[in-house]
């Protein structure tokens, strides 16, 4: 007899909404616990018993969950807070996950900041407090001033009382114009180290299993970060989550004040002993040959989610080497030889990381390719054999994306000139990916539609749809951008292919592919009058009478007739519920800033004329030899 949703044990039938429901979770870390009622209210109406058995989750989630705010009203007392504690006792024993507010709070502020007022002066029995508690999972501190007298206090007595406790959320600083240093930040860290060392030794669970440290000391970093990782390393064996960088203002992966310049013996400790690491951001390790090497050489079976972007605030690379090192012959012109802009070796770091399933790289492409010539990475260590790595060790592996944070036009971003066709092939092998952005590459047309036969013949591994983007780089002066010419090239691929041969059609894993330009600046007028009569347009009804099932989109700006400003990105897909979609989509003005440029712009403008030349025929040359 099949066993209905209705008759399920709450146990299993709460397995079974974690995985219908996106934002639903038993899980402690690493983000906040929600309850989604809104969805929890959809499945209640499907009968009595699942109305009943929605109710008894939300109570049990509810009784599990516990929160306490303090305001500096003016309205509460030594007495008022031993009367809130008191209260606590009545159902501490059955909470798993606290969370605590001391003072006014607005996280949709820039720089939230919690004021104490007379709340500082309080006397709050915080042992008394975490007592009624013994069973917490998860202690949230998001909401209390980082450098309250309070903190250290919460962190010796949740340590002393909660011997369950695995994940603890620290706040983040109020004034990010601000350095922390002094006694409070450095008291603090020592209570935190206090803390850990008791829950590793004394607590039940071997230690924290998620560490939010948003904020450190911030003077004498090489020591207060060699301090915390060696602490790590030592009491927090089991880590999986070791993060709070991201919840630093400004944030991004290419831009992060949070860094750990550690020496590579203290990167090998934490390596060999902290390898239950499910998620993982390099935004704060030195971009560095050999910390690639280290990080490989440690398998970590349950890493799922890798952040391989490289972090343009790390600009003391020479202070760095100095440090560990002791030289002074160093040239700053070239930088240091494997470290930053000179490293080689990302593709080490996939040997450690088998059950990979998202990968994301961010680089900012108006710094790194900026008239400053400021670059801090060689865009280059994420071609060819980037890719193979990933494909030879993390087959699982399901999501890629590839990020320019620079919130710039890219008038003059360069194309990774190492990431070809045979990128796309490797990534072809990957039977789970469903999802992919990459470039500006150095593809060719003709590779793009191998890789669309090549997708086209895997199993069904994963999801029923998959979406790929491939942004092409490469231009040829003021003249045009090889996309232009690419999307000709695959076009032409496709006319001479049938339906059958692609396989597109008919596999069982249906295919949207967006082919995109990354340049946003016109294109000649006189030139796409007969770009778009004379080759595009054919080419298109060509391709879409040989190949039916294929929904075709051209996303333009400033059409008019045959005329246009510039073509954004060509759209092949093929799920069903998509057929009937125009064969143009006039892009607004505000969508795109091809507008407010002339077609004079030259994408490396503060080059000389003689660069210049150079560069269009050097890439001449590659759409030649393509």
């Amino acid at each position: 007899m099949v066993a209905t949703l209705s008759s399920l044990p709450q146990h299993a039938f709460i397995q079974v909404l974690e995985f219908a429901l996106y934002d639903f979770t038993q899980d402690f870390g690493p983000n906040e616990r929600k309850l989604p009622l809104k969805s929890l209210k959809t499945i209640s109406l499907v009968s009595k018993s699942t109305h009943q058995l929605v109710q008894s989750i939300i109570q049990h989630f509810q009784d599990e969950m516990g929160y306490i705010e303090w305001e500096d009203n003016g309205m509460i007392d030594d007495e008022g807070v031993v009367e809130i504690i008191d209260e606590m006792k009545d159902y501490g024993m059955r909470l798993k996950d606290f969370r605590l507010r001391l003072g006014y709070y607005d996280d949709r502020k820039l720089s939230p900041s919690p004021g104490l007022g007379e709340l500082e002066d309080l006397h709050i029995a915080w042992d008394k407090l975490f007592g009624f508690m013994p069973g917490l999972k998860r202690l949230d501190l998001t909401q209390v001033p980082l450098l309250s007298h309070h903190l250290p206090n919460m962190l010796q007595a949740a340590s002393k009382q909660c011997r369950y406790l695995e994940f603890l959320i620290l706040p983040r600083k109020s004034d990010y114009n601000s350095t922390l240093e002094g006694p409070e930040i450095d008291n603090l860290m020592e209570a935190l180290y206090k803390a850990l060392e008791m829950w590793y030794t004394e607590g039940k669970c071997g230690g924290l299993r998620q560490l939010t440290v948003p904020a450190r000391t911030e003077v004498d970093i090489y020591r207060t970060s060699t301090q915390y990782i060696e602490a790590v390393t030592r009491f927090c064996p089991n880590i999986e989550y070791l993060d709070g960088y991201e919840r630093t203002r400004p944030f991004s992966a290419s831009n992060c004040v949070e860094t750990w310049p550690i020496s590579l013996e203290t990167w090998m400790a934490f390596n060999t002993i902290c390898t239950n690491l499910r998620a993982f951001s390099w935004t704060v390790v030195p971009f560095a040959d050999d910390f690639f090497r280290v990080f490989g050489e440690h398998v970590k079976p349950q890493l799922k989610s890798l952040c391989l972007s490289p972090n343009r605030d790390w600009r003391g690379y020479m202070h760095y080497f100095r440090e560990y090192h002791g030289t002074e012959q160093l040239d700053p012109w070239n930088g240091i030889p494997h470290f930053a802009e000179n490293a080689n070796d990302t593709h080490l770091v996939f040997r450690g990381c088998p059950n990979l399933t998202d990968l994301y790289i961010e680089i900012n492409h108006f710094v790194n390719e900026g008239r400053t010539h400021d670059w801090y990475v060689n865009a280059n260590v994420f071609g060819d054999e980037f890719w193979d790595a990933v494909a030879t060790h993390c087959p699982l592996i399901e999501s890629i994306m590839m990020f320019d944070s620079s919130n710039h036009h890219d008038f003059n971003i360069r194309p990774i000139e190492a990431m070809t066709d045979r990128t796309l092939l490797s990534l072809a092998s990957l039977k789970r990916l469903s999802e992919c952005d990459i470039g500006p590459a150095r593809v060719t047309g003709n590779g793009i539609c191998e890789f669309i036969q090549r997708v086209s013949t895997l199993e069904k591994a994963g999801r029923k749809e998959r979406t790929f983007c491939i942004s092409v780089g490469g231009h040829r002066g003021r003249i045009r951008a090889n996309f232009y010419l690419i999307i000709l090239e695959l076009l032409r691929k496709l006319s001479e292919i049938s339906e059958e041969d692609l396989g597109a059609a008919s596999s069982a894993v249906k295919t949207e592919l967006h082919v995109i330009n990354p340049y946003t600046w016109r294109v000649d007028g006189s030139w796409c009058e007969s770009y778009m009569r004379e080759e595009l347009h054919p080419l298109l009804a060509t391709v879409k009478a040989k190949h039916p099932s294929l929904a075709l989109e051209v996303d333009i700006v400033g059409r008019n007739e045959n005329k246009f400003d510039r073509i954004d990105r060509l759209i092949l897909d093929w799920r069903p519920r998509y057929y009937g979609r125009s064969l143009f989509y006039d892009m607004r003005d505000s969508d795109d800033a091809a507008d407010n440029m002339g077609s004079e712009i030259s994408l490396h403008s503060w080059e000389s004329d003689d660069n210049m030349s150079e560069d269009t025929e050097d890439e001449d040359e590659v759409m030649n030899d393509d």
